[in-house]
């Protein structure tokens, strides 16, 4: 399961919300369990991202109005830069 672009640019979220807020965390967790490795921080973090990136991505799948791809690529990694600082810190 995965988003999708519409003809329009714009995303579409097949199935339960549900399950696609999880595939999204386990996504987040794989990767930020893979960058930092025994970090007691990731569980946090990944659900934090993943949650960010999850509502962004169904808002615009909902909201014609909302930014495209391009945009919301930028506004997460905006968005997730404090985050991955914070566990690049706390490694030392």
């Amino acid at each position: 399961m995965a988003a999708q672009q519409s003809g329009r640019g714009q995303l579409w979220i097949p199935g339960d919300r549900n399950a696609f807020r999880k595939f999204v965390l386990d996504l987040a967790r794989e990767d930020l369990a893979a960058a930092f490795p025994g970090d007691r921080g990731v569980e946090a973090a990944a659900r934090y991202v993943s949650g960010g990136i999850s509502e962004l991505l169904i808002w615009s799948a909902d909201n014609h109005a909302a930014p495209g791809a391009k945009e919301l690529n930028e506004f997460c990694l905006k968005l997730t830069k404090p985050v991955l600082e914070t566990l690049r810190r706390a490694r030392g």
